[in-house]
């Protein structure tokens, strides 16, 4: 049985919990710009986000890019 950190748990049930109030509203896309210290988990948040949103591409480390996008198939969420 896998150990998830109650920090990681937190930060997947936030970008689960923003991409249920986004959904309704990307028909032409988003921005989000995340801030953040090395190791605060937007790499776990843009994970998770990306998931829920039904986003099947591989997501890397936002840390460092000026730009990624990301296809959303559709608004359905994935809780």
């Amino acid at each position: 049985m896998k150990r998830i950190p109650k920090k990681i748990k937190t930060t997947v049930t936030q970008a689960k919990t923003l991409a249920h109030e986004i959904a309704p509203r990307l028909q032409g896309g988003a921005v989000l710009a995340l801030i953040g210290n090395l190791g605060a988990g937007k790499t776990t948040f843009t994970q998770a986000l990306a998931q829920a949103l039904g986003i099947a591409h591989s997501v890397s480390s936002p840390t460092f890019v000026l730009q990624q996008t990301y296809p959303i198939p559709n608004t359905q969420i994935h809780l």
